[in-house]
């Protein structure tokens, strides 16, 4: 268990409820983006598929030069600015379903740009800061990625 003391120190306390609120919206982008583009736009497996490679594609080709530029900048305003550029690529979807202009090229770029910005942010948490009781704690959100989304996928199907 982790120091309680941890949870009095208020930059730790911003840092663990902002990667919470992005975790869980990550969660439901894993599932809602490929749905919308089956539900919303019919789309054939190949395009969901191309969606669900792009934003895989981008820890291939990103992660590395991305890694070694991240270490030189000032981590805060990065992991806002990614988080931001997120928020702003998943807001376009609704914008463009409501003006009936939503295509699956276009949730395959904002699943291209939402996982850039995450592979922005992976590496960024608190690399040589010597919080090892935070690291653990923060290393911990991923998992609740999968647990949501078969959480998810039952509420789907019906089942609890």
């Amino acid at each position: 268990m982790a120091d309680s003391s941890l949870w009095r120190e208020r930059d730790f306390a911003l840092l663990w409820s902002g990667q919470t609120v992005s975790e869980f919206g990550s969660m439901i982008t894993t599932i809602a983006l490929p749905l919308v583009a089956v539900v919303s736009l019919r789309a054939s497996p190949f395009e969901v598929g191309l969606a669900t490679t792009s934003s895989w594609l981008a820890w291939l080709v990103v992660r590395l030069p991305v890694g070694v530029r991240a270490d030189r900048l000032r981590r805060r305003p990065l992991m806002i600015w990614a988080d931001l550029r997120r928020a702003v690529a998943l807001a376009t979807v609704p914008i463009a379903w409501a003006l009936d202009g939503l295509t699956v090229a276009h949730l395959i770029a904002v699943a291209t740009v939402i996982a850039v910005a995450t592979v922005i942010e992976s590496p960024l948490s608190l690399r040589g800061t010597g919080m090892c009781p935070a690291g653990s704690m923060l290393s911990s959100l991923p998992s609740l990625r999968g647990w949501g989304a078969r959480r998810g996928e039952c509420c789907l199907r019906g089942r609890r």
